[in-house]
């Protein structure tokens, strides 16, 4: 049986900062809609103070490849904050067998939901081509040390199991784990 550590998870590229994701939902301004039919906040102002946070992965165990699971995906927003309209992108490899990320049932198989520490604060998700999954703030900032849970293959503590995702295919040795930062 073939294990990857989540350490060396290629296949989750975790983009930081509100330009990444202006770009990549640039056809959904001016509440648009975008891949599965989520919408878009209406022209975000980009701010310097996105993308200077950290990511962790959660569980932070190996992978038995080609299975199903439950990944979260656990960004701590840093001293500077995230302003109203930014956020971050995740980006799910669309090669070697990963589940297409998926909010619109969590009875198939790549359920993503997102949520935030923050009870004030509205996300909004954008689920769109190549496996991206935008998260925006509304109105409302984020803090230093507030956080915003990326949830792939999401099965609601078990009440939905065919909610999960499945893994790469593949095992290969060596993967690195990107995290990006636009400053």
């Amino acid at each position: 049986m073939f294990t990857k550590r989540l350490s060396f998870l290629t296949p989750l590229l975790l983009a930081l900062g509100c330009a990444l994701c202006t770009a990549s939902s640039a056809e959904a301004s001016q509440g648009e809609t975008v891949g599965n039919g989520s919408t878009a906040a209406a022209n975000p102002t980009p701010s310097l103070q996105d993308g200077k946070g950290t990511a962790r992965l959660i569980p932070n165990a190996p992978i038995v490849v080609n299975t199903p699971g439950t990944w979260k995906i656990v960004y701590t927003v840093g001293r500077e904050g995230i302003g109203a309209g930014g956020g971050i992108a995740v980006h799910i490899s669309p090669y070697w067998g990963w589940t297409p990320p998926q909010n619109s049932n969590r009875d198939y198989p790549g359920y993503t939901t997102v949520s935030t520490s923050n009870e004030k604060a509205i996300l909004d998700t954008v689920i769109g081509d190549f496996h991206y999954i935008v998260v925006r703030t509304g109105e409302v900032p984020l803090a230093e040390k507030q956080t915003i849970t990326v949830t792939y293959g999401d099965t609601a503590g078990g009440k939905h199991p065919l909610g999960r995702s499945r893994c790469d295919k593949y095992a290969e040795e060596g993967e690195d784990f990107f995290s990006m930062h636009n400053l």
